[in-house]
């Protein structure tokens, strides 16, 4: 295609990793820690952090999360 309106870009297969959370909202960096350790074991990039709320949060309360983090090589 030679119009200038459009760009394209190769995506590269990619994996998600999950890890689900149970504890109080400011000690989740453990969880997000593991993830990006994984992915740097497994020598992937990796994009944006998606954190998902399973349960409603309430205050002075633990929190239920899931925490994906989509990789690639």
């Amino acid at each position: 295609v030679s119009d200038n309106n459009f760009s394209f870009r190769t995506l590269n297969a990619s994996k998600v990793y999950r890890i689900f959370y149970k504890g109080s909202f400011a000690g989740r960096q453990n969880a997000i820690s593991k993830l990006l350790q994984k992915a740097k074991k497994d020598t992937m990039r990796h994009l944006d952090l998606m954190q998902t709320f399973i349960e409603p949060p309430e205050e002075n309360s633990d929190v239920m999360m899931k925490m994906e983090l989509p990789v690639f090589k």
